[in-house]
């Protein structure tokens, strides 16, 4: 009778034994994966990681298991990963203050240009045609001049980048007529007030009596703009705006 209740209880811990061999695999899977990377150079080119002589971080596993035995890599010993790591660091920094030179060079190049650039928004002027309603001097609805389609007009005619939040300009134009739209310049760079003539005329409008766009003596030395004859400016301001 011992005998028996002896195999009995054997028989039943046996479950209990696979149980408890499967909740400590488990865990040790789970504190594997939670290793953190190691460093390898590879001896030879293996897809997704990269050619021979680049340095990779990986599962610690897929290097001891797999990269490792098969001579794809070599494990990087303590010393070789912080130096490795600290040339990593160093060329992080390097890209990034060599970013900054170029957008500060940019900068530069940008405030260097301002003269020029402000010059035009005070002698030049944008002209748009639109349809006004019956016996008024405002343009149809949905038919409005926004800081956004002056910022779009200006990059296309004159080349020149200007976000619309530059623009001084709360309600969008609304009437026929000349309006003045002041331009926002940071004091660092320019001092003075500086605007941008808009004309809105009439869709109608003899080509004789369109608004110069810009100054008579400038004509000939901005030949070269996108709107240097009157074809072209009678097809941009007609169709697009």
């Amino acid at each position: 009778m011992f005998n028996a209740l002896r195999s009995r209880a054997s028989q039943l811990s046996e479950p209990c034994s696979r149980i408890a061999a499967m909740f400590t695999a488990t865990r040790q899977m789970g504190s594997q994966s939670q290793k953190p990377p190691v460093v390898i150079q590879l001896k030879k080119p293996y897809p997704g990681l990269g050619t021979t002589g680049e340095y990779v971080r990986v599962r610690p596993g897929h290097a001891r298991n797999h990269l490792v035995p098969q001579g794809v890599a070599r494990l990087l010993d303590r010393i070789e990963r912080k130096e490795w790591e600290k040339s990593q660091q160093g060329n992080v920094t390097g890209s990034s203050s060599q970013q900054e030179r170029a957008e500060k060079s940019r900068r530069k190049a940008v405030i260097g240009k301002l003269p020029s650039v402000l010059e035009r928004f005070d002698t030049w002027a944008l002209v748009l045609f639109r349809d006004p309603k019956e016996d008024t001097q405002e343009v149809r609805d949905n038919r409005e001049v926004t800081a956004q389609m002056i910022s779009t007009m200006i990059e296309k005619q004159w080349n020149i980048k200007l976000v619309p939040e530059a623009l001084d300009l709360p309600e969008p134009l609304a009437t026929l007529g000349t309006h003045k739209v002041p331009v926002i310049i940071d004091p660092k760079h320019a001092s003075g007030k500086h605007w941008i003539t808009v004309h809105i005329i009439h869709k109608d409008t003899p080509k004789s009596e369109w608004p110069l766009t810009k100054p008579p003596k400038a004509k000939k030395e901005d030949s070269d703009s996108d709107y240097s004859d009157d074809d072209d400016f009678d097809d941009e301001f007609g169709g697009a705006y």
